[in-house]
């Protein structure tokens, strides 16, 4: 068994559960030992029992496995009926897995219907259309193969985007509609000139596949890769690609972001582990960053510790621009059924956000959207999501010892225009900061709803409540947002045992420049004012798979249909 240690994490200690093999390599002419697992050890002295969050492939409590939710999904990846394995959130139709066979280890996938095929000896090749498979193995190739499973490359430097005469690759593969790369164990760290000064480590520009037949780089079944950098930069960069299935790599280690999206359009991220990338936070380091990104799906991944270590250039103190993931601009992008969070609690100086959508999607072009849903998010400093795009809908997320769900002008154009929140189940947290500006075009609707908040604050002021709407708003904007008639609040279930009532702050911060109207209310006061009049202050009782028992709160939360 593998034992990895990393650093301590106030609210949770992990035993993470991967999957690793005994041999370096994954030959069919090899007997394979069976999968082992991969414990790792984030808090000193050994794992220390915690609430467990079911699902997440993670075992807080320190007995040896993850507990799984009730139901028909019992590992919370969105499957159910034609879901392979009901205990593997990394498991779901299209992926495919090792096996045990006459051969010592195969491979089988999990198809549409949710049965697995047949564990088949045969070297995997998912290859569609015209399409080939290349292999590469850091043990056994060498990058003067031909990249077939028996005479594997060494490196990805020959399906790399160089330019020039610099680091041309022995045998340049230019990778087209259909091809599939798959990695063998081990950790890739090369880097390659792209011009005489630039140095990059997995880069494709202008690679694309078809939307029929996408490019799939990925592991093959059962390898643990790992791609990190040595140097300063991505260890995956795609700039200008369309149409990829990036799948099961480890990466960490950058002196950027660990996955740089740049100009892209319909590519898919899953089954990732992005991990304890540094960087400074003035260039938003993050785990993955994307921008301009068209039809982007980032899923089923783990996201955690990507932050600035030192914010050398802040001053010592830690910014909203250290965070998980990042977006710019863009379109119809969705972000789901992930596992985010930081290491430190949100009162350290030295952790970051989760995730941010800093520039909005282009309001001219219509039936835009970004998603964000079915992710489970803890100790997000700044915000656990926040977005300054139209069109977003952040909905049945957990959210757990963070910041608020978060809606502002992060720094470009925002357009608060037709956002949704709704069914999240949002603890020990603030539930709401809503800043809308018209400094970027108009103002639209605003939605809060089905949502449950559990706010232990003990104290509330006129410029924090558990609901904050733009507390240092104009009169002008207040007029324009409120008398408006643009929020809606409705069938929420909001709690704070400590408190009598939990706090609304609307337009709060009166006086000076700030403008004369708004003020701060409890329950029944901000009922007074047609908001959230269907709501409830309870308590939801929620049991060990944060389900609400109390009736009244039922129906509300993440686990809601």
């Amino acid at each position: 068994m593998q034992h990895v240690s990393q650093k301590l994490i106030p609210f949770v200690s992990l035993c993470l559960l991967a999957t690793a093999y005994a041999s370096p390599d994954l030959a069919f002419a090899q007997s394979q030992t069976p999968e082992q697992p991969v414990v790792l050890d984030l808090a000193a002295g050994g794992c220390q029992p915690i609430t467990e969050i079911c699902g997440d492939g993670i075992d807080q409590d320190c007995n040896g496995s993850d507990l799984l939710c009730p139901g028909p999904d019992q590992d919370r990846d969105g499957f159910t009926s034609n879901d392979c394995n009901d205990a593997d959130r990394n498991v779901y139709p299209g992926i495919s897995v090792a096996c045990s066979a006459g051969c010592g280890q195969g491979t089988k996938t999990c198809l549409e219907s949710g049965a697995f095929s047949d564990c088949s000896c045969t070297p995997l090749c998912e290859a569609s259309g015209d399409g080939a498979c290349y292999y590469i193995s850091r043990f056994t190739g060498s990058d003067t193969n031909d990249g077939s499973f028996n005479s594997p490359w060494r490196t990805f430097h020959n399906i790399n985007t160089v330019a020039g005469s610099g680091d041309q690759p022995p045998r340049k593969t230019t990778l087209t509609p259909g091809d599939v790369v798959y990695f063998m164990p081990g950790t890739y760290n090369d880097s390659y000139n792209y011009t005489s000064t630039q140095r990059y480590g997995f880069f494709l520009r202008g690679v694309n596949g078809s939307t029929a037949h996408p490019i799939q780089i990925k592991n093959y079944p059962g390898a643990h890769v790992v791609l990190s950098r040595e140097e300063s930069g991505s260890p995956v960069f795609l700039l200008q690609t369309k149409n990829i299935v990036f799948e099961g790599f480890e990466v960490f280690g950058a002196g950027g972001a660990g996955v740089s999206l740049i100009e892209v359009e319909n590519i898919e991220l899953r089954n990732l582990w992005v991990h304890d990338v540094d960087g400074t936070d003035n260039n938003n380091i993050s785990g993955i960053a994307i921008k301009s990104g068209v039809n982007v799906s980032v899923h089923h991944s783990r996201l955690h510790d990507n932050y600035d270590r030192t914010n050398a250039d802040t001053g010592g103190v830690a910014t909203e621009n250290s965070r998980n993931m990042v977006l710019f601009g863009g379109a119809n992008n969705r972000i789901h059924h992930n596992i985010i969070f930081q290491s430190q609690a949100i009162s350290s100086d030295k952790t970051g956000g989760c995730v941010t959508y800093k520039h909005s999607a282009d309001i001219s072009v219509p039936d835009q959207s970004f998603e964000f849903d079915h992710n489970i998010l803890w100790n997000c400093k700044f915000n656990a999501i926040g977005s300054g795009s139209f069109g977003s809908h952040i909905h049945h997320n957990l959210i757990l010892n963070s910041d608020p769900i978060k809606l502002a002008d992060f720094g470009g154009p925002t357009h608060n225009y037709n956002n949704i929140v709704e069914n999240n189940t949002i603890v020990n947290t603030k539930a709401l900061v809503y800043n809308p500006t018209l400094a970027w075009g108009p103002i639209g609707s605003f939605t809060y709803r089905d949502n449950i908040v559990i706010d232990e604050s003990s104290l509330y002021q006129v410029t924090y409540g558990m609901l904050n709407i733009h507390v240092y708003g104009s009169d002008a904007l207040y007029d324009d947002v409120v008398n408006g008639g643009k929020l809606t609040f409705s069938n929420n279930c909001y709690r704070n045992s400590g408190l009598p009532s939990p706090q609304f702050n609307l337009f709060s911060r009166n006086g000076g420049t700030y403008g004369s109207l708004g003020n701060y209310y409890s329950l029944s006061g901000w009922q007074g004012l047609g908001y959230d009049t269907d709501s409830v202050e309870a308590d939801p009782q929620l049991d060990p798979f944060f389900a609400p028992m109390n009736p009244s709160c039922q129906n509300k939360g993440w686990l809601a249909p």
